[in-house]
């Protein structure tokens, strides 16, 4: 059974690109706002993986990553950050925040691919 990838990103070419990347190998859920994604998980779904853009339309990345990492219910479920952002600041809070990851746009598809790999094969273990 493929494990599950949750997809946040209002950006229609990236989360095209993204859903494209990953579903050959896990299942993908693109959602283009935070709400959206909320509303998806409280509907008993609950993803091996989110990735999720810092930047996004009405709540934000980052307030999306507080308040699932503030739920004992979805506190474990790791949380990859993309953004646009280069500065440090972005990446230490979301690393605080709870994210397992922070990867800069534009980036190298292999590199997110073994990135994404690296943390799925932690949840596997577990």
């Amino acid at each position: 059974m493929k494990q599950q990838i949750l997809l946040i990103d209002d950006n229609p070419m990236m989360g095209g690109f993204l859903t494209h990347m990953f579903r050959k190998e896990y299942n993908v859920m693109w959602c283009t706002t935070a709400e959206e994604a909320l509303s998806w998980m409280h509907k008993r779904n609950l993803p091996s993986l989110i990735v999720c853009d810092y930047e996004l339309t009405g709540m934000s990345g980052l307030d999306f990553l507080y308040e699932i990492k503030s739920t004992g219910f979805y506190k474990d479920i790791p949380v990859l950050m993309l953004s646009g952002k280069s500065n440090s600041e972005s990446r230490i809070k979301c690393l605080k925040a709870g994210a397992e990851d922070f990867v800069l746009k534009p980036f190298n598809p292999d590199e997110l691919s073994i990135k994404v790999e690296n943390l799925l094969s932690k949840v596997a273990t577990n």
